[in-house]
């Protein structure tokens, strides 16, 4: 009795979390928005999609992609496409018009979303659902840690991110294996997350271990889970009164823009020197440690570069000689004749 509860609790956990993420979720199919699930056809994946059926009354979708990266990849689609018909879920297949080469699994993850955000557009769905889990959590925020990552990084996993949601996180990958065995529901077994040439799987088999020689309760991945959320909640407050002290703190002349930053805490340096940068080129990305090399330089009164952006620290006569950081695009360079 306690365990069918427990299902019960959940189940209405992922509801109340779902309804939480989509705004507007309504049980007046009339007024439901429309979801879309990716759906791998892994565990978690075809948790989401059994879930989704059995507690979602508004219209749901669901798409598979196949990146082309193992043979099997095409029939494991078919066999998800096969599920969903006898759900009498709509489904699609997307692949990519390039085969995915170079870092892999980054390549392969940037590839899915870009295709999941066109079919979400061509067959009007209002969120696209992934299955993302506490354990998948914790191994993202393992792998911050190890890069050095800061608040925005470790805040990992992000529950909603634009039209992306999340609602498996506070479910561990256990919990949705037993979901698709008390469903009956087949799932396919990856072998490439087995494959340990990849960051995520080390990380992965090394937790495994830790489980194994009973470690687990102080790595717990629900615990890691309320952590991110947190981190993400900081990040969110963080942002919010950069945007006030970019008003204050930023302003163009002419063709260059003018930060008076140095009195800011680092954090608020980082965030409004990379606002500033975007305001001259709009596509930039700098690195981590491209930024945080720049603004140990700057605060030591060095002219530094970022891509082909000049940063000269200048002294402001008018303000008792305080430091203003000064950005202009540097000139093209001089063509070198031999």
């Amino acid at each position: 009795m306690a365990d069918i509860n427990q299902k019960s609790v959940r189940i209405s956990q992922f509801i109340a979390t779902v309804r939480r993420l989509t705004h507007r979720l309504s049980y007046d199919k009339t007024m439901a928005p429309t979801l879309g699930l990716a759906i791998s056809g892994g565990p978690d994946s075809m948790a989401l999609l059994w879930l989704m059926k059995s507690h979602y009354k508004g219209p749901i979708i669901a798409a598979t992609i196949d990146h082309g990266l193992r043979k099997e990849s095409a029939q494991e689609a078919l066999q998800v496409a096969a599920i969903c018909k006898k759900l009498q879920i709509q489904h699609d297949i997307l692949t990519p018009t390039q085969p995915i080469t170079g870092n892999i699994q980054s390549n392969a993850r940037k590839t899915r979303y870009a295709l999941l955000e066109q079919w979400a557009q061509k067959t009007g769905c209002d969120y696209i659902l992934t299955a993302h889990h506490a354990d998948d959590q914790l191994e993202t925020i393992i792998m911050r840690l190890n890069r050095a990552s800061g608040i925005a990084g470790l805040a990992a996993i992000r529950e909603c991110h634009g039209n992306i949601i999340r609602p498996l996180l506070g479910f561990r990958k256990s919990d949705l294996i037993q979901i698709c065995k008390d469903a009956h529901i087949e799932y396919i077994d990856d072998p490439s997350n087995d494959n340990d040439d990849f960051d995520r799987v080390k990380v992965r088999q090394w937790l495994k271990q830790c489980a194994t020689h009973g470690l687990e309760p102080i790595i717990n991945p629900m615990m890691a889970q309320k952590s991110a959320k947190n981190l993400d909640d900081a990040n969110l407050a963080i942002n919010y009164s950069s945007a006030i002290l970019a008003k204050e703190h930023i302003w163009e002349e002419s063709d260059t823009i003018t930060m008076d930053v140095v009195d800011l805490p680092m954090e608020y340096q980082r965030r409004l020197l990379i606002q500033a940068l975007r305001q001259i080129e709009a596509d930039i990305e700098p690195r981590g440690k491209s930024i945080e090399d720049a603004i140990n330089a700057l605060n030591n009164n060095i002219i530094s570069m970022i891509g082909n952006i000049k940063i000269t620290p200048k002294a402001d006569h008018k303000s008792n000689g305080k430091t203003l950081w000064i950005l202009s695009k540097a000139p093209p360079r001089r063509p070198r004749y031999i």
